[in-house]
This record gives C-alpha cells, sequence and structure tokens, in this order.
C-alpha cells in the first residue's frame, strides 16, 4: 500500500532528524516521486542565485511528472506579526534555526519543522515536530505542483 503524503513526510523527518543528529547537519535534498519510480536530488546552496536555479530545475524536469515531492533542507525562521516587514528569517535579531521540510502532491502540502536548539554549545537538540497542513503556499522552495499547473 502507498504512503499517504503525511506518512511519507513523518518518515523523510525522522531519516533528517536521524542525520542531522549523527552528522550535524542537513543539506538540502529533494524526494520525488514519479510514475516511472523515485529520484533523489542533492543540492548545496550559494545563495539566492542557486536557490533559484536548482528549483527551477526541479520544477522543469520533474513538474509535469511529479506525484509527490519532498523538500528537507536547515533554514532560519522568525514569528510574524503582521505585514512583512523586509528583514529576511537569516538576518533578523528573533530568528531560529529548523530542519524544514516540505512535503507536496496534488491534494496539497505539509510543512514539517524541528526546531534547533543550543548549537553554539557543539550540544544541538532537536524539539518536536511541528505539522501544518495547508493547501496553497508560496515560496521558491516550495509549490512545485501549483507553479508546474500539474493535475494529476
Amino acid at each position: 500500500m502507498a504512503q499517504t503524503l503525511r506518512e511519507a513526510a513523518e518518515a523523510a523527518m525522522k531519516v533528517a532528524s536521524g542525520l542531522f543528529e549523527t552528522q550535524g547537519s542537513v543539506s538540502p535534498i529533494w524526494l520525488i516521486d514519479t510514475p516511472e519510480g523515485n529520484t533523489i536530488v542533492h543540492g548545496e546552496f550559494t545563495g539566492d542565485a542557486s536557490k533559484d536555479a536548482i528549483a527551477d530545475a526541479i520544477r522543469q524536469k520533474f513538474g509535469a511528472t511529479a506525484t509527490r515531492i519532498i523538500f528537507i533542507s536547515e533554514a532560519w525562521m522568525r514569528a510574524m506579526k503582521g505585514p512583512f516587514d523586509g528583514v529576511r528569517p537569516s538576518e533578523h535579531p528573533d530568528r531560529y534555526e529548523v530542519i524544514h521540510l516540505v512535503a507536496e502532491d496534488a491534494s496539497g502540502g505539509q510543512l514539517s519543522i524541528r526546531r534547533i536548539i543550543d548549537r553554539s554549545s557543539g550540544t544541538a537538540k532537536l524539539l518536536p515536530s511541528e505539522v501544518h497542513e495547508y493547501q496553497l503556499t508560496e515560496g521558491r522552495l516550495a509549490s512545485f505542483f501549483q507553479r508546474a499547473n500539474v493535475k494529476h
């Protein structure tokens, strides 16, 4: 029996958490399901241009055929109070670090995060996962199905 989106996301977060606990970091990775099989894409970000280039390449190669895409990376996040103030999470004084997972299929998506705490001491710990489901989201590393106008 095929995994639901939630089950696949939970399994992927478990693997990412294990990698973090053994290696101390999680590199960007995409887990892409198509009717022909599964593909794993590794990427390294060196700035905004590389993020855009990798995301665009994945949309072009898999956007019309993917049945599920899961993206995992470390990221900076911040709490928003009101409209965006122009300060990126990575530059905000109240930022926090997370393992960030976006899982999507044609029915919608799921955002899962695990906060990383106390990395500065050399003994970083992960807090429990926070899971949020959505029908529509925006971002260069999300909305792969919405941007490709894929209908499965």
